[in-house]
């Protein structure tokens, strides 16, 4: 499933993309003059990072001799990022070596009847390596793994960010509930003079909700500079843009003003008799 951008993938009809090297090069000298031709004549690919890191063009039968590298490139892949978004794709060289020792087998299987056909890869397994565990794993479960600690991290993060807005509401209430009862005689008064709940709200809330758009004027420099530097840590980062705070002010300034409200409309619909009654 890698997108080869250049050239051709390795082919059982070419016999130089599948020969066993080891035999190949066997009982020929270092300084014999078929050494270099036979390991030259190697069928490799290469992906786009590699070219990068080599400083060279692809071109038909390009061959590639130096102490990193060498053989006879038959085709360029594009990246692929088989490991964390926190490195950097790693120039990558393939060799198709049919008796190599291997440290993993990778099998693409069909999504159904996953169970039968894991089934089947042991029997298999336990036919040509009957003294060896068989131990497996997907794929896409290991590359989650890789994220596993910014999950938690992720976690974290919304759970206390949950927790703040939750006692920054409870904060708003509790001042809202104050000042209602610190002005319940004038918001009595204003309402016989003919104030609407409208004019009521405004004036208990406004105070308010200055402070909550001053305390994101101050939070939004700060969670920029947080997240900035999180960032960092990846090879492949985004760019935080300009929208997502003012999401977060507007979702910010939602939740205080209808925190406010719970209270300031009780108040301005409540009977003026009442707050100014005489003690």
């Amino acid at each position: 499933g890698i997108n080869v951008i250049y050239g051709r993938a390795f082919s059982r009809s070419n016999a130089t993309d599948m020969r066993d090297m080891e035999a190949v090069m066997k009982g020929v000298p270092y300084k014999d003059p078929n050494y270099k031709k036979l390991h030259d004549s190697e069928s490799i690919i290469m992906n786009e990072e590699a070219f990068k890191t080599l400083n060279v063009k692809y071109k038909d039968n390009l061959v590639i001799d130096n102490s990193i590298v060498q053989g006879t490139v038959i085709g360029v892949v594009a990246n692929f990022n088989g490991l964390s978004l926190h490195e950097k794709i790693p120039a990558v060289v393939i060799h198709c070596d049919p008796k190599a020792e291997f440290g993993h087998l990778y099998v693409r299987i069909a999504p159904a009847n996953i169970s039968k056909t894991l089934a089947f890869i042991q029997k298999k397994w336990n036919t040509f390596y009957p003294n060896e565990t068989f131990e497996f794993s997907f794929v896409d479960d290991n590359l989650q793994k890789l994220y596993t600690a910014d999950k938690r991290v992720g976690q974290l993060f919304g759970t206390f960010a949950a927790l703040a807005i939750i006692i920054a509401c409870l904060g708003l209430f509790g001042l809202i509930s104050l000042t209602v009862q610190q002005k319940i005689k004038e918001i009595g008064i204003r309402k016989v003079l003919g104030a609407s709940v409208a004019n009521i709200v405004e004036l208990l809330s406004a105070d308010l909700l200055k402070l909550v758009i001053i305390s994101m004027l101050i939070a939004a420099p700060i969670a920029w500079y947080i997240m900035n530097k999180w960032l960092q840590d990846f090879a492949y980062q985004i760019d935080i843009q300009w929208w997502v705070f003012a999401a977060a002010a507007i979702w910010s300034l939602a939740i205080a003003l209808v925190t406010v409200s719970i209270r300031s409309v009780k108040a301005a619909l409540a009977n003026p008799v009442k707050s100014l009654r005489s003690e």
